[in-house]
């Protein structure tokens, strides 16, 4: 009986060294009321891409049919977002 293959070890790929930046836009702000605002604002938040690799040992296949070794995969880090908000403004 053969001894089992090591796997080598790699740093987990949730650790990204470097930091990346998103887009804030202006906001927009409209009057309701009296002391009432409407106010609009966004973000496109690009924090790039990512490709991992799954399956180390190569035990398994890479999908359908595919050949036994690791698997590569490509995460797309983007989000936009719109908020949306009523605004009490205080003061005078």
């Amino acid at each position: 009986m053969s001894a089992p293959k090591p796997v080598s070890a790699s740093p987990p790929s949730w650790r990204t060294p470097t930091t990346r930046r998103g887009v804030t836009v202006a906001p927009f702000e409209m009057p309701l009321a009296a002391r009432w605002a409407l106010r609009v604002d966004g973000s496109y938040l690009n924090f790039g891409s990512e490709t991992y690799r799954v399956n180390l040992s190569g035990n398994n296949s890479c999908g359908p049919g595919g050949a036994l070794t690791a698997c590569r995969y490509t995460v797309r880090n983007r989000l936009g977002v719109v908020r949306l908000g009523i605004v009490y403004l205080f003061g005078e």
